[in-house]
């Protein structure tokens, strides 16, 4: 049966499948997986479901000679010697895209936060300082109808636009 290591913690039910085909150890610690256990856990590996902060070069690749296959956690893959890798006959898959939708909400969150002074509003609702009601206190702009400029029209710069039009948003682009 073939062995893969898991660098991080991941739930059962994404892993059930996986032990149906293969010997699977998960890296239980709460810290991070130290390079000189990466050496030793990865020697008898035929593959790896890696994180973004497992560095994997040369000197780790001939580590482990029975390697094939290294799953990547990860949007990116800037952590990669993807060319010795190639070299090592290991093939690298990722996530492209798995968190678009959710940064491009996390971003529009923190617009709608900074336009309407939520963490303000906050700061003053958990301090018991709003005082009377004042029809010109706390006053913010609206997020309707506003202009949003965007830096990068990749994958996230789109998602974020297709947002604003929800809020009629004029948005501008660069790039």
């Amino acid at each position: 049966m073939p062995r893969v290591f898991v660098s991080d913690f991941i739930p059962g039910d994404i892993l059930e499948p996986l032990e149906t085909l293969a010997e699977v150890e998960v890296w239980g610690a709460k810290e991070r997986v130290p390079r000189e256990t990466l050496f030793e856990r990865l020697v008898d590996c035929d593959g790896w479901i890696s994180m973004l902060s497992d560095r994997i070069d040369v000197e780790l690749l001939d580590s482990a000679p029975k390697l094939r296959v290294i799953s990547q956690m990860s949007v990116g893959v800037d952590n990669i010697d993807v060319e010795a890798c190639r070299d090592h006959g290991v093939v690298v898959g990722h996530t492209p895209d798995v968190l678009t939708e959710t940064t491009a909400d996390t971003a529009f969150a923190l617009i709608g936060a900074a336009v309407r002074r939520l963490p303000e509003g906050e700061a003053i609702v958990k301090s018991g300082a709003w005082g009377p009601w004042d029809p010109w206190h706390f006053l913010s702009s609206d997020l309707h109808g506003a202009t949003l400029g965007i830096v990068g029209m990749g994958r996230i710069g789109q998602a974020i636009a297709r947002r604003a039009r929800g809020f009629d948003m004029r948005v501008l682009r660069c790039w």
